[in-house]
């Protein structure tokens, strides 16, 4: 990849000192996740939808996969080569399969990598959560099951 990647966007971030908890969210969080293939959280900015994640991201047993969009990921390869620098410490063969390999062309084949990754994606039996979380402002987003 010629991309440089910014570590800090694939860290769960840093917990504030002064959080509400949510432990309905959490509990709901916790038990939906390996049933669904999508979560979608959303709610206002500054309502918490990071913090909640990132807490039971912390708390979880399932592999966790973090990744913080902000803005900088608004064309498709870099969007994808950022959720494969997330997903890689957890399946780190990823690097080496079709997936990999696609992306560290030159101008790759979106949908040949979207399909590379609807097919990773399929194959994970462990139910580790590859999950995409944008800015506060933005919403957010992980796989597995629905948030109300």
């Amino acid at each position: 990849m010629d991309m440089i990647v910014l570590e800090s966007k694939l860290h769960i971030p840093v917990q504030p000192q002064r959080i509400v908890p949510r432990p309905r969210l959490q509990t709901a969080l916790e038990h939906q996740v390996p049933h669904y293939s999508l979560t979608l959280v959303t709610a206002p900015a500054g309502y918490g939808k990071t913090t909640l994640l990132a807490e039971w991201a912390r708390a979880t047993d399932l592999s966790v996969a973090w990744l913080s969009i902000t803005g900088e990921e608004d064309d498709a390869e870099s969007f994808l080569r950022y959720l494969l620098a997330a997903w890689e410490p957890i399946q780190p063969e990823l690097l080496e399969e079709p997936l990999g390999i696609l992306l560290e062309s030159q101008g790759p084949d979106i949908k040949a990598v979207l399909s590379a990754f609807l097919n990773a994606a399929n194959e994970i039996s462990d139910h580790t959560v590859p999950k995409a979380v944008p800015a506060p402002n933005a919403g957010t987003v992980c796989p597995f099951g629905r948030m109300t």
